[in-house]
C-alpha cells in the first residue's frame, strides 16, 4: 500500500521547485512537472532520496525539455 502523498523541493540554479513522492513498501518514487522517476530505498531516509530524484527529474526537464512535436510523434 503506498503511503500518503508528501511534498519535497529543491533549489537549483535560484529557483526553487517543488514536487511530491510516495512510498510504497521499499520502493519511492517523485513526481514533478508531468514527469516521475522511481528508485529502492535503502538505509537513506526518504526525504534524503526524495530531494536527490527530484533534482534528477528537474535537471533533466530543464535540459531535456519534452516539446510538443515528441508529444505529437509518440500519439500516433
Amino acid at each position: 500500500m503506498a503511503s500518503e502523498r508528501q511534498s519535497v523541493s529543491v533549489e537549483i540554479d535560484g529557483k526553487t521547485h517543488a514536487g511530491s513522492y510516495t512510498v510504497s513498501g521499499k520502493v519511492i518514487t517523485v513526481s514533478y512537472g508531468g514527469r516521475t522517476k522511481t528508485t529502492q530505498i535503502g538505509g537513506t531516509p526518504q526525504a534524503t532520496i526524495a530531494r536527490q530524484l527530484l533534482r534528477e527529474v528537474v535537471r533533466r526537464k530543464i535540459f531535456r525539455p519534452r516539446d510538443s512535436a515528441q508529444r505529437h510523434c509518440a500519439e500516433k
